[in-house]
């Protein structure tokens, strides 16, 4: 097997074939995203002899002049992005993969896999990450079943005790609510920044329809107090961000977003409701987890692969190291009022 750059349309019509397709590999998420944080998408086949098997996305950002490369980059709004190549074949894939890295002497690649206990080339090393996932039963009864008791009462409480609604939102002056919402749950509550800059919201706002994305918003006596934008596909529906007024967080709001978010996923007959895998943000982590599972959401591994220069590895561990102490949680002073 051999790896070489197609064009988008062999890309695009060989990818929607593939039956592990998300809307992340759609070329209107790759090129939306790559615009926005002024990178390229290059589109890999893989080849045997002269018939395409095979497609994967690749970003690649210059950073002081050196190309890196990513399926998926971090920092690029994109969660797990894995290859599309037939089951049979990950072992050659992964040969073709590597003599590639080679080949263009490339100093840093990293490629999202699936096979937890794949057999690295050499050099190659991977970490173990997790992905939340909620697989849907054929009724909403069935799913509501997978919650757990506790939240199927955080739930109840939203709509009978304290009387919160939904709405789908479709009005670009929401933007700057979902700023409020933003320094609510990340400046002043954790003392970080937002995952994202409200400029790529924007963006992708300016760009629902061709990415699939729709946003849900709680209320409560007219004020929104949290919101979740969702992407979806043909199979899934993905949880891509959510934020949350921190001083309303006693009217369970988050809960019933997502209770509504899967009863909108088995009226559209999606088979998963994926809500995204924690990146180990300093602040938040365990708690997120705790809260995508009592919803009924549960761990898939899969490892991100890297292949690295010596000096690559080590100026990666200095930007994860700067991001780390960017991201440590600062006490928020509070001025007392006499």
């Amino acid at each position: 097997m051999q790896i070489k750059e197609i064009s988008e349309l062999q890309y695009s019509a060989s990818a929607q074939e593939h039956p592990d397709c998300t809307v992340f590999h759609l070329p209107a998420w790759l090129e939306n995203v790559a615009d926005f944080y002024g990178t390229e998408v290059k589109y890999l086949g893989l080849f045997e002899g002269q018939s395409l098997e095979g497609v994967c996305p690749v970003f690649v950002s210059r950073r002081f002049t050196v190309p890196l490369y990513g399926c998926p980059l971090p920092q690029h709004a994109t969660p797990r992005l894995l290859p599309l190549i037939p089951d049979g074949s990950h072992n050659e894939a992964l040969i073709a993969f590597d003599a590639w890295v080679k080949q263009e002497r490339i100093v840093h690649f990293q490629l999202c896999w699936r096979d937890t206990n794949v057999s690295l080339p050499r050099g190659v090393r991977a970490e173990i990450r997790k992905n939340l996932e909620i697989k849907l039963g054929p009724t909403c009864e069935s799913i509501w079943k997978q919650i757990k008791s506790k939240a199927r009462n955080e739930i109840r409480y939203a709509v009978h005790r304290h009387g919160v609604k939904v709405h789908w939102i479709n009005n670009e002056a929401f933007l700057a609510t979902y700023d409020r919402l933003l320094d609510s749950t990340y400046r002043q509550r954790q003392g970080i920044s937002p995952n994202y800059p409200l400029e790529l919201y924007r963006h992708l706002f300016a760009q629902r329809k061709s990415i699939n994305l729709r946003i849900l918003a709680a209320t409560h006596r007219g004020k929104v107090i949290a919101a979740a934008w969702i992407l979806f596909d043909n199979r899934c529906c993905y949880f891509w961000d959510g934020a949350s007024d921190h001083q309303e967080r006693k009217r369970s709001a988050n809960h019933l977003l997502h209770w509504e978010v899967l009863r909108w996923c088995r009226k559209n007959q999606f088979k998963v409701y994926d809500m995204i895998g924690f990146q180990g943000r300093a602040g938040a982590g365990q708690g997120i987890v705790q809260f995508k599972e009592s919803l009924g959401a549960c761990a898939v591994d899969y490892v991100v692969l890297y292949w690295q220069t010596t000096w690559a590895r080590l100026a990666h561990g200095g930007y994860r190291l700067i991001l780390r102490l960017k991201d440590r949680p600062k006490t928020v002073s509070k001025r007392v009022m006499p």
